[in-house]
């Protein structure tokens, strides 16, 4: 039986960070939240998770939105459940604002570094009239991309900067996505290779998975999980090869 590397979510530090955070938010009668943190550090997975589990609001920035308002407040009604949201701003703002007030519903805005400076005013207008809290989530650059907008600044209440993933929570990934129990070595090697990206772990261990099925008989007895194999794995997917 040959192994596979599946879809998962380690619930870490960060995530009970911040549905800590997201939670204390509901009672500051519309403030923001700020999630900044390195590519690959679990930023919009994290923030997904945390949406779904407090019964928030995840919105996804794309880059075509830059040029229209409309697109952008289109896409936050339909994350609100409006289907069908009207072909004006205006009255794609009033929905939005009827959706969320009264609820202290959580708002994430994923990748709100892409947005224009002037739409954050738009984000400042929903949260105060609505009451809501609105976490902007973004690379290093979205707190000076804030900080210039002094009225949103001075209603963020939450910093959160996330952490990058322990040595637990790379055995727990393992376990979680391929069913490996990884001896520490072999848990050490992937740690100190990722960096503390999860995309990088991800690609190791895939790098792993690939080595030992290429290793098995085919009847599915596992061949042993050494350094030398993490430490092969970690060296194609740097140079950017396929494990063989």
């Amino acid at each position: 039986m040959r192994l596979q590397v599946q879809q998962t979510f380690v619930k870490g530090l960060n995530f009970r960070s911040l549905k800590i955070a997201a939670e204390a938010l509901t009672l500051s009668g519309g403030g923001f939240g700020k999630l900044s943190g390195t590519p690959g550090i679990g930023k919009s997975v994290t923030a997904q998770a945390v949406a779904a589990n407090i019964g928030g609001v995840y919105l996804r920035v794309a880059s075509i939105w830059r040029r229209s308002e409309l697109d952008f407040i289109q896409e936050l009604c339909r994350e609100l459940g409006i289907d069908s949201p009207p072909a004006r701003k205006g009255r794609c703002y009033n929905l939005a604002i009827e959706k969320l007030i009264g609820t202290d519903r959580v708002v994430f805005v994923d990748e709100a570094a892409r947005l224009p400076r002037d739409f954050l005013n738009i984000l400042l207008d929903l949260c105060d009239v609505s009451a809501c809290p609105f976490v902007l989530v973004g690379e290093p650059e979205l707190k000076s991309m804030m900080e210039e907008n002094k009225r949103l600044w001075s209603r963020t209440h939450r910093v959160i900067e996330f952490e990058p993933l322990s040595l637990a929570e790379v055995a727990m990934y393992a376990k979680q996505a391929s069913g490996l129990d990884l001896p520490p070595s072999v848990v050490s090697i992937l740690h100190a290779s990722s960096r503390g990206d999860w995309r990088i772990l991800k690609r190791d261990l895939l790098g792993v998975v690939g080595m030992l099925n290429a290793k098995g008989d085919g009847h599915g007895d596992q061949v042993p999980i050494t350094a030398e194999i993490a430490r092969i794995a970690a060296s194609m997917g740097l140079r950017g090869e396929a494990a063989a």
